[in-house]
């Protein structure tokens, strides 16, 4: 089992990235908007910090990187058109992509390393074989305490805030997440 990361991490890491970076154009902005406002399109959405291989794919990076603005991929195609970027995921939402952002101190960053996953079709020799499977109980294990100390920092949070909404809500997350832990 390959842990999955919930479309309100991704929602959350989303709000908290258009807060804090900017672009060189707004057609970026719409494309990650379209995602926040679009839960069956962000789903599909995998976080990479490559997308080599990958058969969909969109590069953005902000005006602090050095890398290409915009980069677009399906199968063989390559544009840098965010326009036909973002009618193609509005129109075929249900296929799988992966989107990998560029920014300042991004391999720094808790919050990408948070929602961010291996490119599953990145040749990797480490991750081959019978390690394959203590791999991926690790990385599910350090995934899950992750999340579980997230969700106490939000509960804490909404205590402080006397959120009394909020702390229903991640409450029931954690005991659900430690729910499963368990089995």
């Amino acid at each position: 089992m390959v842990f999955k990361i919930s479309t309100r991490d991704k929602q959350d890491f989303l709000k908290w990235f258009i807060d804090t970076y900017t672009f060189e154009s707004s057609e970026n902005k719409w494309i990650l908007e379209l995602l926040l406002k679009q839960p069956e399109i962000l789903e599909q959405v995998d976080f990479v910090k490559s997308i080599n291989e990958c058969p969909k794919s969109i590069t953005m990076s902000t005006i602090c990187s050095p890398k290409p603005e915009f980069v677009y991929r399906k199968n063989k195609l390559i544009t840098i058109d965010q326009h036909k970027a973002y009618h193609d995921l509005r129109l075929n939402y249900k296929t799988p992509i992966y989107l990998q952002l560029n920014y300042q101190d991004q391999e720094k960053c808790p919050n990408y390393g948070f929602i961010s996953i291996d490119n599953p079709y990145e040749n990797n020799h480490f991750n081959r074989g019978k390690d394959k499977y203590q791999v991926d109980k690790n990385l599910n294990a350090i995934a899950q305490n992750k999340t579980i100390e997230l969700i106490k920092e939000k509960i804490n949070q909404s205590i402080d805030n006397d959120n009394k909404k909020d702390f229903y809500i991640y409450s029931k997350k954690l005991k659900k997440i430690e729910s499963q832990v368990k089995n």
